[in-house]
Order: structure tokens, then sequence, then C-alpha cells
């Protein structure tokens, strides 16, 4: 029993303890689709767990692209890739403006696709419809993209998705 109670002695004396340290985090869908803005937010927290709204952030978008910014509210910041392909976004954050090593650091892989929607079939005079085609291999948010004419336009509501590989018929009474 005595060996048994210097062991537990033991192993609660060897408990490893954090030490508080500044955390940043990016927060944004990791599928994105060639042409078009994705969204990133970046939200640090101090030694306490506080939300920190001061300091430097540098992004690197993975493709050649950075941002540096001072943090002074939680916008967020929107990028676009011009190529398919898979892409490693990384954030510091730097306490203070002028400092040289960062204080917290992040990192995402984002999935860029080329964004394959077509006009499927069309009705005619009497029944008047578009129908669209997701030629992907995954869902894509068609929100505010706009189907027009030279007469009429119209731009598809937030959360419009097309299944991947799907259809969806749009009719002209909407």
């Amino acid at each position: 029993i005595s060996s048994n109670q210097n062991t537990t002695a033991t192993e609660t004396q060897n408990k490893i303890v954090e030490v508080p340290k500044i955390k940043t985090q990016i927060t944004g869908k990791t599928l994105g689709f060639v042409d078009f803005p994705l969204s990133f937010q970046a939200t640090t927290f101090g030694l306490f767990g506080e939300q920190l709204y001061y300091g430097k952030y540098f992004w690197n978008f993975g493709d050649g692209d950075s941002k540096e910014m001072q943090v002074n509210s939680l916008e967020k910041l929107t990028h676009t890739y011009f190529y398919p392909g898979d892409y490693i976004v990384s954030l510091e954050y730097y306490t203070n403006y002028y400092r040289e090593t960062s204080d917290a650091s992040d990192k995402m892989t984002i999935k860029i696709v080329k964004a394959d929607v077509s006009i499927s079939l069309v009705g005619d005079e009497k029944d008047f419809f578009v129908e669209l085609m997701n030629n992907t291999n995954y869902d894509i948010d068609i929100s505010n993209w706009t189907l027009g004419s030279s007469l009429k336009s119209f731009t598809f509501p937030k959360n419009t998705i097309l299944g991947l590989k799907k259809k969806v018929v749009f009719s002209s009474q909407i």
C-alpha cells in the first residue's frame, strides 16, 4: 500500500504547469473558389484569456501576397486566389507595432478549386426557367452571384448552395 502512495505523491509533484501565453487564431472557410473573395478573421487572446484589440497582424496568404495591419477592430479580411491549389495561410500577432518577433501565430490550409457552374437547361416563353449545374466535387455557395440578360438580372440570395454534381432549377416567377 505504501508503494502506491509514494507513486501518487511523486506524480503529483511532477505535474506540468502551463505558462500563460498570448494566443491568436484564424477563422474562415477552408474551401474557396478561384476568383472569388474568401473571408478571414483573426482573434487574439491575452495572458488572462482577455481579447486583445491592439498590436499588429501580419498575414501571409501562401500565394505570394501578404498584408500587415494594425489591430483595432474585429473586421473580416478578404483575399482572392487566382489559381487552384492548396495554400497555407499564416498569421503572426505582435503586441507592439514596432516589435520584431511575434507574440503568437496561427496557420490554416485552404483548398482553392475552380468554380465550374453552367447553365444546363433553359425553359421556353411558356415556362421560362434556368437550370444550373454544379460540375465540381464540392458544394458551391452562389450567394450574390448574378444571373442576367440584356433585359433583366437576378441576384441569388444569401446562403444559396448548389450541391456537388447537382442541378437546381430557378423559376422566372421568383
